[in-house]
């Protein structure tokens, strides 16, 4: 299923639940993640959760996904995820499990601010000197509770690392023209 040529959120989502026969839509999900992440939820909520789930986040080799539970403990997670954190801390993480574990403290303050039904993006330095944008929204049932935490993060170390090689450059480039 593909974004709508008009670029019409709903419209997308209307030719989705006419795919899979419903008419129901989930919440409105917000963020450049917004489509896959509704159909994410989608799928998890018309069944077979733990095989069509897998198998559409592992779609995403260089996006990094999981869900937590309230407690923050994983629901599921993408290969990616799962890489990273065997990356940075020699272990894979394990369903049930809690993210605290891996994540600094500092998440714990973040995820509540999920958990309270903010949707929101950010760009945080990681523990290895990388960067990552991550887009974290509510995870919510039929009726609109909310159930848990998603997130899709992406390492965007070099393009970070460009931007300020780039900065630099215009920097040394002004003191240059300033000296002639």
């Amino acid at each position: 299923m593909e974004w709508c040529d008009n670029g019409s959120r709903l419209a997308w989502k209307a030719s989705v639940a006419k795919a899979i026969g419903s008419s129901s839509l989930p919440h409105s999900v917000k963020g450049a993640y917004g489509p896959f992440l509704f159909a994410i939820l989608f799928t998890c909520r018309k069944g077979n959760y733990l095989n069509n789930i897998q198998s559409i986040i592992n779609c995403t080799p260089n996006v990094s996904i999981f869900i937590l539970d309230k407690d923050f403990n994983y629901i599921t997670f993408n290969d990616a995820h799962s890489q990273e954190i065997f990356r940075d801390h020699n272990v894979y993480p394990k369903i049930g499990e809690n993210i605290l574990k891996y994540f600094r403290p500092k998440y714990k303050e973040t995820f509540t601010k999920i958990l309270s039904g903010e949707s929101f993006s950010e760009i945080d330095e990681g523990d290895a000197n990388d960067f990552w944008e991550s887009n974290w929204s509510p995870y919510k049932n039929d009726n609109g509770d909310i159930i848990g935490i998603v997130c899709f993060a992406q390492d965007i170390t070099e393009k970070v690392r460009h931007q300020h090689e780039i900065e630099n450059q215009a920097s040394l480039l002004e003191a240059v023209i300033e000296c002639s």
